[in-house]
């Protein structure tokens, strides 16, 4: 369990990498990023990961950016996107 302030600060960065990799991978192609989160029919709850200093998926172990590129490519249809 983490803290509020350190919850604050390591989603904040979480979610600026992403950002980060959508943005580049828009880029070269295939879809376009923009700052607005959609709702799917599931929902995904993260938790922070100590030993891997990331948000994870308890169900699958994948972290924030694996697990959005993986909705990307399901949703879009398209294997060869990737959020380095």
């Amino acid at each position: 369990m983490i803290d509020e302030a350190t919850f604050r600060r390591e989603s904040d960065t979480a979610l600026e990498s992403l950002k980060q990799s959508l943005i580049r991978a828009e880029e070269e192609g295939g879809f376009e990023a923009e700052e607005k989160i959609s709702a799917l029919s599931t929902s995904f709850k993260l938790e922070w990961n100590e030993a891997a200093h990331a948000f994870t998926l308890p169900k699958t172990g994948e972290d924030l950016r694996a697990l959005t590129e993986r909705l990307l490519r399901e949703q879009l249809d398209d294997a060869t996107i990737s959020l380095q």
